[in-house]
């Protein structure tokens, strides 16, 4: 036993396996808290979800609703009604979406009269900013990881270990980009609409 201990082949061997349980547990663990980021990202969109898809459902049957905008409202109720199943980037795709028809539905007077969609508006708010910190979480740590498990010699070692599938990170494409800094993209017909109704109605 003496001898064994004092083999630098038998230390050497301990170092490894050491390090080697080490860089297991790290990417194990940096794996599990992108899953738990995820997991938080979830729930607040099922929250919101539930609360958009009540909301489009009231303003289906509000009356007074032009055709352009009952086809928004039945675009968006069929995507969020499969938004669970949706990749990371069709749901930021929806969610930009949803943010262009709320801006158009403040400006559109048949909506004012839904307490339901003034109510959800207003919790919209805090939604998006727990949303908003949700993904910013989760991108830094899908980043950390992706980086780790394509960086040398962890990368290698990940492989082995299993750790091969790299996270989606929540990302804008440079047309949704544009799309969100541009206030021109924000017009629709039905905002032209209500604001010729309101024109009619001062003179």
């Amino acid at each position: 036993m003496e001898n064994l201990f004092s083999n630098p082949i038998f230390w050497i061997i301990v170092v490894v396996i050491v390090l080697l349980i080490l860089i297991y547990n790290n990417l194990n663990s940096t794996k599990n808290r992108v899953i738990k980021s995820m997991s938080t990202i979830d729930t607040y969109l099922q929250q919101r979800t539930t609360m958009i898809k009540t909301m489009l459902d009231n303003a289906i049957n509000a009356s007074g609703i032009e055709s352009d905008m009952q086809t928004q409202i039945a675009q968006l109720r069929s995507g969020f009604a499969n938004y669970d199943s949706a990749s990371i980037n069709d749901k930021v795709s929806l969610d930009n979406k949803f943010r262009r028809f709320t801006a158009t539905a403040e400006s559109y007077p048949a909506f004012q009269s839904i307490d339901l969609f003034k109510q959800v508006s207003s919790q919209m708010v805090q939604e998006e900013q727990q949303i908003g910190a949700a993904r910013r979480q989760y991108n830094s740590n899908a980043t950390s990881y992706n980086t780790m498990i394509t960086s040398f010699p962890v990368g290698m070692l990940a492989k082995i270990f299993g750790f091969n599938e790299k996270f989606e990170l929540f990302t804008l494409d440079q047309e949704t980009r544009q799309k969100m800094t541009n206030a021109d993209d924000l017009q629709t017909g039905a905002i032209e609409a209500a604001k010729r109704r309101n024109e009619q109605k001062n003179q």
